[in-house]
C-alpha cells in the first residue's frame, strides 16, 4: 500500500493495522458468520447478481429499473 497522499495531508498519520492483521480480521469474521464462497459471490453481496435475479423472477422491470 502507498500512504504517500495521506502522509502529505496528515503528516502524523501512522496506520494501526498491517495487511496481515486486516486479512486475519476479515477471515475470522467470515468464519464466525459462516460466510461461504457461494454467499460472498452471490446476489446478497454482488449488486449486479441481485439485479439479474430480480429480473429473472420478473420482479424488476429492467427497462425502467422499477420493482414490480
Amino acid at each position: 500500500m502507498d500512504f504517500t497522499k495521506i502522509r502529505s495531508q496528515v503528516p502524523c498519520f501512522e496506520p494501526i493495522w498491517t495487511v496481515p492483521q486486516g486479512i486475519k480480521e476479515i477471515w475470522t469474521d467470515a468464519v464466525e458468520r459462516s460466510l461461504t464462497t457461494e454467499n460472498f459471490e452471490g446476489p446478497r453481496y454482488v449488486r449486479l447478481r441481485q439485479i439479474q435475479r430480480l429480473a429473472e423472477e420478473a420482479r424488476l422491470d429492467l427497462a425502467n429499473l422499477r420493482l414490480r
